[in-house]
């Protein structure tokens, strides 16, 4: 019984079950007794923002000290080897500080089109580091400054309302429909007629001039132009031949010969002063006109498995005084934002702006949005019934508009992170709050055959398609009134009118989610780890061809899993449905700090475009971070538990955030703490 007394006490550990991660079964051949944790995190690494390194943090700029390798097999680091600039940078620039312009410059003054229109930027051949850069605007304050602590945590970033943004891609979106080498599919008039000479005024076509030869070429003049003869056919005035139009340049001299515009583009002389078409010609033309890519890329746009966030920030509100105009001040509801990954903005030339009328890109294409043709359904009983009497066609119409879908850019584009006041963290989002809409048109019955209209003191006696024509007395009804008459109604038995459906996004939805309260305190330094880790992992040379998945979003304070959102969607980057010279620096953004301004501070010629007040970006992401930022890394992977605590471990006592030693240590039958063979204390523990 003795045997008791000696040795029935606790002389094991006292060992907890995390329940982070999970692993069946952990095999490592190659990396001795631990993993190697220092490989694991440099071969991730694509963003080290370090305040403290002064390669790292100058001027308004932070930059990070790594930088991509890419991968052949999806996407690839791609920088021009001459370089790259962007000559219309300055149309979007300026909304976000990233060209700066005299906010006290009259926006119809020299000194602000020149900015805005004449605004470069270059990228170098080797610039291949991504670098964040400061952002400011005019009517708000953003204030920050670099301080240097007296202790190990050296120099940070302090926030009062500033933040960092900047962007890794560049769209190449232009719009350029590539014409396949197939003679059966090019435009009939490739074969035909050759491209249209500008016409010029009759009293230009003076003798010797000579003429296009158009007119006779099987093209004609056509009632547009100023040269035309009414009432002939094809025929011109203005130079020796009447049966010709006169161009800016000549392109035969009398002899039936073929002059610049023939050889370019149109095909070679038909003897009678005009050119035959040449469609191989007109083809490599065409070809010619093709934009050539930009090619700049220097970070992913979405990942193998998954991606890690690390932060080494302290919340604290406190030290950040006079900010009262600041964008919290304006949406409080932003406030907290600290990191934001997306496009920045919606697409500010959405819409039709009375100031830039007339302005182009240095590339030509207009600032105002193309015009667009939709056809449409409509419930007008005077245009359902046509014209013509038959109430057998569908009421189908033309719209056309200037505007593009400026809510279509963002969703599933916009991704926030934000610690609230209460302590708690979590994320904001932007989704599609419906998948689609059908318009459909009413299905038309019981035309009575043969019924006569005539016009509307005819007598008319009938009813078409569910629309009385007329009143009970023999009179006529509205659709006489308004189609004009004589008309008729020839329709025979029932008739279904043709079924229109049209998909399109119906709303954007604001998605967020939050931890419980007090898991971010505040006025202490934290490391602050997000992981999101998809439930399917691909091949990069496959992933391009996987829809967007679900995984893990999960948060880490200080090494320990502190809030998970299960199902979360898998966020991948994309360019706006705009011309590339009109969202340089828009799209493919990262913002450190803060959330994004949206196009709260955006101006054009002729000063902001009020439509452009109040979207969802400006609404939902304009908040910043008030406290202290002093490092930030992006890694391509998804760490787990043990290379985010071994951060943790490697980096806490400059921060003076280690957990306390523990008072109390298993010892040795001599009494010494447990020990290695090499010397080092293992791990101690305590019963509680």
């Amino acid at each position: 019984m003795s045997n008791i007394n000696q040795n029935n006490f606790n002389n094991c550990f006292n060992l907890r079950l995390s329940n982070s991660d999970y692993w069946d079964l952990f095999l490592c051949t190659d990396c001795g007794c631990g993993l190697d944790h220092e490989s694991i995190l440099e071969a991730c690494l694509i963003i080290d923002i370090d305040v403290d390194v002064d390669k790292c943090a100058s001027g308004d700029t932070l930059c990070s000290l790594v930088s991509w390798s890419g991968d052949s097999c999806f996407e690839s680091l791609s920088v021009p080897t001459t370089g790259l600039t962007l000559y219309d940078i300055g149309l979007t620039g300026i909304d976000n500080g990233f060209i700066k312009y005299d906010c006290n410059a009259s926006t119809t003054s020299t000194t602000f089109i020149d900015t805005y229109t004449g605004s470069t930027y270059t990228i170098g051949s080797g610039d291949t580091n991504f670098c964040f850069t400061k952002v400011t605007g005019c009517t708000y304050d953003y204030s920050s400054r670099f301080i240097t602590s007296a202790n190990t945590v050296g120099r940070y970033v302090e926030l009062c309302g500033g933040f960092y943004q900047g962007f890794f891609k560049l769209s190449d979106r232009t719009f350029y429909k590539e014409m396949p080498d197939n003679m059966f599919v090019w435009p009939i008039s490739w074969f035909t007629c050759p491209p249209d000479c500008p016409p010029v005024s009759a009293s230009t076509g003076t003798t010797g001039s000579t003429c296009c030869g158009q007119c006779n070429s099987g093209c004609g003049c056509g009632d547009s132009n100023p040269l035309f003869i009414p009432g002939s056919t094809g025929a011109c005035n203005g130079c020796g031949n009447s049966n010709c139009q006169v161009c800016n340049t000549p392109l035969d001299n009398g002899t039936g010969g073929c002059g610049p515009w023939c050889a370019n583009c149109g095909g070679k002389g038909d003897g009678k002063g005009g050119c035959c078409p040449d469609p191989r010609k007109a083809f490599k033309c065409y070809n010619d006109k093709a934009p050539k890519p930009w090619d700049y890329q220097i970070l992913p746009t979405r990942y193998e498995q998954g991606w890690t966030a690390e932060f080494w920030m302290r919340k604290n509100s406190k030290v950040c005084i006079n900010t009262g105009n600041t964008l919290n001040a304006l949406y409080p509801n932003n406030e907290g934002f600290f990191y934001y990954m997306g496009t920045r903005a919606e697409n500010k030339f959405w819409d039709v702006f009375s100031g830039e009328t007339g302005y182009t890109t240095t590339s030509g294409y207009p600032l105002p949005p193309p015009l667009v043709k939709k056809e449409v359904l409509t419930d007008n009983p005077f245009l359902v019934y046509q014209p013509t009497g038959c109430c057998c066609f569908p009421g189908i119409i033309t719209e056309t508009t200037h505007e593009r879908d400026k809510n279509a850019d963002i969703i599933n584009n916009a991704l926030g992170f934000r610690i609230k006041n209460d302590g708690s963290v979590g994320y904001r989002s932007l989704g599609v709050s419906g998948v689609c809409s059908a318009v459909t048109a009413t299905t038309i019955s019981d035309c009575k055959e043969q019924c006569q209209c005539g016009d509307c003191n005819s007598g008319c006696n009938c009813q078409v398609c569910n629309t009385p024509l007329d009143n009970g007395t023999g009179g006529c009804g509205p659709w006489c009134k308004e189609c004009g008459e004589p008309n008729s109604c020839n329709c025979k038995g029932s008739i279904t009118a043709l079924t229109v459906t049209e998909k399109y996004i119906t709303g954007v939805t604001v998605n967020e989610s939050y931890s419980k309260k007090g898991i971010v305190p505040e006025d202490e330094w934290i490391q602050l780890a997000i992981r999101f880790c998809a439930y399917e992992g691909y091949p990069l040379d496959e992933i391009s061809n996987v829809p967007r998945r679900k995984g893990r979003l999960d948060f880490y304070v200080n090494g320990y899993l502190k809030y998970s959102v299960e199902d979360f969607d898998e966020f991948i980057f994309r360019d706006l449905i705009e011309y590339r010279e009109k969202q340089e620096g828009v799209p493919f953004n990262y913002s450190l700090g803060g959330g994004t301004q949206g196009l709260l501070e955006t101006n054009t010629i002729g000063g902001p475009d009020p439509l452009d007040e109040n979207l969802y970006m400006q609404k939902f992401f304009a908040g910043t971070f008030f406290g202290d930022i002093s490092k930030f890394r992006l890694y391509e992977c998804c760490l787990d538990i043990t290379s985010i605590r071994y951060r943790f471990n490697e980096l806490c006592a400059n921060y003076g955030i280690c957990p306390l030693p523990l008072d109390c240590f298993l010892e040795t039958e001599d009494g010494s703490p447990l020990s290695s063979e090499d010397g080092e204390d293992f791990i101690t523990w305590c019963d509680e």
